[in-house]
């Protein structure tokens, strides 16, 4: 799951997981953030390459987000190219 909260460096997103891989399970948060300029909100899908993309909105003030497109690596859990 994505998560998206307030740190230091602005809004972030990073990833959570479940120990059980159910909603019901015990939830722990990537101590890496996934993204931390001040951008939330994301969601994670294949382009139509076959790469996988994450998006956010970016900045967190109002009335200036306007959404980005990021490119991810897969290859042991998600990072930023």
């Amino acid at each position: 799951m994505l998560w998206s909260t307030n740190a230091k460096t602005g809004y972030v997103e990073a990833v959570a997981h479940s120990d059980n891989d159910e909603i019901d399970g015990n939830w722990s948060v990537d101590e890496k953030l996934l993204y931390d300029h001040d951008g939330g909100h994301g969601m994670i899908f294949r382009d139509l390459f076959g790469r996988y993309r994450l998006t956010l909105h970016y900045p967190n003030t109002f009335k200036k987000e306007h959404p980005v497109f990021l490119g991810l690596d897969y290859s042991n859990g998600f990072v930023l190219k």
